[in-house]
């Protein structure tokens, strides 16, 4: 059995997950955490990752750092996607991470990131469909999977359409306007429609999600606080009940959605770009319902 850590450096989220691994690629979780960091804050203005930014994250790295050691992980695997790729002090970045922290980390394509995802999602699924659109909504992109087997993607686009990104350029209300939601729409549609147009055959195939904006909604679904892995993957969300959880989103403000028990901290203000994402992607895949999964990157690092 190996002890292994595998870190995740989005443009929202900065997560660690150590497991043990096993024969037949499955894993035991020891420990896990994540921390909203939100490294890509201000990227689509000035293509710098921002001081403050690097700041929150190198904190988060820091911790992440110790608890590797504390629980004598064998391997260690870092990397970092969208807001790291994006950035023009990106490799600067990396070179403090490792100054500071003693982690390597790696920039990874969108493709390798696409990839990767497939493999962790598929890990943590009871039911494993043959054929799946998989979409991973990012901080600062977002990536969608068309499968033919099993974890192997024959078709991956990937879109600088990140949550991040949407929030500070369309919304800037309290609550959200309409007239924001519709631009919001607009855009995301527009991206969508491209998507729709490279994919074959997908008229009876499920579509399942990863990330924060799909495992929020599965919280708001099911209620869940504290939050709980293990009730959200392979949730079923029905198209009315997404629709029925964003209506409530964006009539509230954004102290209103922080006091709601389910609500993640720090993700109060990204879910309404989140949302509009996730309706949208359902609507342009014309399915009544999508598959959540709470695996994503971090699982696929542990078993690639």
């Amino acid at each position: 059995m190996i002890r292994k850590a595998a870190i995740d450096i989005g443009a929202n989220t900065t997560r660690l997950l150590i497991a043990d691994l096993r024969q037949r690629k499955t894993f035991k979780e020891v420990f896990s955490l994540q921390k909203i960091t939100r490294l890509g804050e201000g990227l689509s203005n000035n293509k710098r990752l921002g001081e403050n930014a690097v700041d929150r994250t190198l904190k988060a790295l820091t911790i992440y750092s110790e608890c590797i050691k504390k629980y004598k992980c064998s391997k260690v695997r870092a990397v970092a996607t969208s807001a790291v790729r994006e950035a023009i002090n990106g490799e600067e970045f990396v070179q403090r991470v490792k100054n500071k922290t003693g982690l390597c980390v790696k920039v990874i394509s969108q493709e390798e990131e696409a990839r990767l995802a497939t493999v962790g999602i598929y890990s943590g699924l009871r039911e494993k469909p043959k054929n799946a659109i998989i979409f991973d909504i990012g901080g600062g992109s977002s990536e969608y999977i068309l499968t033919d087997n099993v974890a192997n993607p024959i078709k991956i686009v990937g879109l600088l359409m990140g949550i991040v990104h949407l929030t500070e350029k369309y919304i800037k209300s309290d609550p959200v306007s309409p007239l924001e939601i519709q631009s919001l729409k607009k855009v995301v549609n527009k991206k969508l429609t491209r998507v729709k147009q490279e994919f074959k055959n997908i008229h009876n195939i499920p579509l399942i999600g990863t990330a924060g904006t799909l495992t929020q909604f599965a919280a708001l679904d099911l209620n869940l606080y504290p939050y709980d892995p293990a009730a959200v993957n392979g949730h079923k969300m029905s198209f009315s009940t997404a629709q029925k959880i964003f209506s409530e989103l964006k009539s509230k403000t954004i102290v209103e959605r922080r006091s709601i028990k389910a609500m993640e901290c720090g993700r109060e203000d990204l879910i309404i770009a989140g949302g509009v994402v996730l309706l949208e992607s359902m609507k342009i895949f014309d399915k009544d319902e999508v598959i959540i999964s709470d695996f994503g990157l971090r699982e696929g690092l542990l078993l690639d």
